[in-house]
């Protein structure tokens, strides 16, 4: 496995998003991977994207990157589809619930790296992608490229292959870390499949903190509290993004759950994912 480095290079491939907050009538821009971006950049890794967005997103989401320090060098538009839009439903305890059908994949509908991009990621410390149904042929593409740094791969909660960690357990041997969100029920698949590779396992909780599988160890972090929760948007991505750099400086499994925990606290007071 590579070695510790003090200042990493991450990049972040998949969606951007218009996040469309239906109840307060906001819109802001987010997504997996710009939110993985965006945080991986505020806890000091040098970070990059890279994405496709339409015309209509364009605009805002590369402010998003040049305020936050991430290169868009490998920001693709597409000038014939729209941005890919997540509509939220923000209820009054900051929790938030996605309606069905309120995704659309939009402008990242058979996107997949140019050359100039895949030889970009080729050179990264890391590189992080999401799986889920409509990602899969991008996530697929990114697990083939090869590289030289280490692949980390989201999950979410495994709503796309039937809540069935076996999806883990096969991409696992390619991969530093993987994580998956939100149900203890998983414990047991997810610390076998942490016990039989070199894998680290994540498992998020939202309230309930999380859990970090390494082997034979099990590490427990419990959440941040925060006094007023506004928006839980983004929290997974930013505990992911505080991570991942925390862990590639230091190889320390419980000191990255809390940086992932703290760093996650911070993006709950307000609205939107950073």
């Amino acid at each position: 496995m590579n070695a510790p480095t003090n200042n990493p290079t991450i990049v972040a491939v998949g969606e951007c998003t218009l996040d469309d907050y239906v109840l307060q009538g906001e819109t802001h821009v987010g997504g997996i991977a710009l939110n993985f971006a965006v945080h991986a950049a505020r806890c000091g890794a040098r970070a990059s994207l890279v994405s496709r967005v339409g015309n209509d997103g364009l605009a805002g989401v590369r402010t998003a990157l040049t305020a936050n320090g991430v290169s868009d060098e490998h920001l693709v538009t597409d000038h014939s589809a729209p941005t890919a839009r997540q509509r939220i439903h923000i209820l009054p305890d900051g929790e938030r619930s996605f309606p069905a059908g309120g995704f659309t994949f939009g402008s990242m509908q058979g996107f997949l790296p140019d050359a100039q991009a895949a030889a970009h990621i080729a050179i990264q410390d890391a590189v992080a992608c999401p799986c889920y149904t409509q990602a899969l042929p991008l996530f697929n593409h990114v697990m083939r490229l090869p590289i030289t740094g280490l692949r980390i791969a989201d999950f979410s909660d495994l709503s796309d292959f039937g809540r069935d960690p076996g999806v883990v357990a096969r991409h696992a041997p390619a991969l530093a870390v993987a994580f998956v969100g939100g149900d203890n029920a998983h414990e047991p698949a997810l610390q076998e499949i942490a016990r039989a590779g070199n894998c680290v396992i994540v498992l998020t909780l939202g309230a309930q903190g999380s859990i970090g599988f390494e082997h034979e160890a099990r590490h427990v972090q419990p959440a941040v509290a925060v006094e007023r929760t506004v928006d839980t948007t983004g929290c997974g991505d930013a505990f992911q993004a505080a991570f991942i750099v925390s862990w590639l400086r230091q190889r320390n499994v419980p000191a990255a759950l809390a940086a992932g925990a703290a760093h996650a606290a911070t993006v709950a007071r307000h609205r939107g994912a950073f």
